[in-house]
């Protein structure tokens, strides 16, 4: 799958063009693929009471949590971290993404993580990131 699309328009404009990779290739993407892989047992979702943020404080500025929307139509920021929204230029967290982003991205973004919630299996995806 490849994503490519701008942030909402007014705000900063953001290019972002991905695939999906087998992967990450980044050190903190794989330390938090490895810590969430550690906790899967039997195959099986690692419970929430298995995961600690101060397990990983070096890997919470670029982490973020999201929450469905109307039935999965939409996806919410419920946390997203000070480096994403530094990134970004804007705060994200409280937002949905039909708010944050053009709606071909937005629905991307939808669909990968409507995706990861009915699998219950990560995804990895590599691309760049122009802002």
């Amino acid at each position: 799958m490849s994503l490519g699309a701008d942030i909402h328009p007014g705000q900063r404009e953001i290019g972002y063009d991905a695939i999906e990779a087998q992967e990450p290739t980044h050190p903190k993407n794989r330390q938090l693929l490895e810590y969430w892989r550690a906790r899967c047992v039997g195959g099986d979702v690692a419970p929430r009471h298995d995961i600690n943020p101060l397990d990983m404080p070096a890997l919470m500025g670029g982490m973020f949590v999201v929450e469905p929307v109307d039935d999965g139509t939409d996806m919410r920021y419920r946390l997203i971290g000070a480096a994403n929204e530094q990134r970004l230029g804007m705060p994200f967290t409280g937002r949905r993404f039909s708010e944050c982003y053009e709606p071909k991205m937005a629905a991307d973004q939808i669909a990968i993580h409507n995706r990861v919630m009915e699998r219950l299996k990560p995804v990895v995806l590599r691309g760049n990131f122009l802002g």
